[in-house]
């Protein structure tokens, strides 16, 4: 595989845009979240959306580590997946990871 392959040219940042998102911007997140894969179609997630200028949003940046506060400072919407501990979906966390 060639290095010039995008795969490679990829790079992970944890520093965030603090620009607001739009509505149509959020709702995009939103329903690519809902058509994500998950085992056996099953769909364990229920998530949450806070944007930054939502009355909760200081609440749940507070509940955060300090070190996760320092990465998502800027963060403009936070995404808090919930899952049933069922112990059939022994795939959960996988699905939520494709579907964040």
């Amino acid at each position: 595989m060639s290095r010039d392959n995008p795969i490679f040219l990829r790079k992970s940042s944890v520093n965030f845009n603090s620009d607001s998102l739009s509505k149509a911007q959020i709702e995009s997140i939103v329903k690519a979240s809902m058509w994500a894969p998950s085992s056996r179609n099953l769909q364990p997630w229920r998530v949450v959306f806070v944007s930054s200028d939502s009355s909760s949003y200081n609440s749940l940046f507070d509940s955060l580590s300090d070190s996760n506060k320092e990465w998502a400072k800027d963060c403009p919407l936070f995404a808090v997946f919930c899952i049933e501990d069922d112990k059939r979906l022994n795939k959960k966390f996988l699905d939520v990871g494709y579907a964040g």
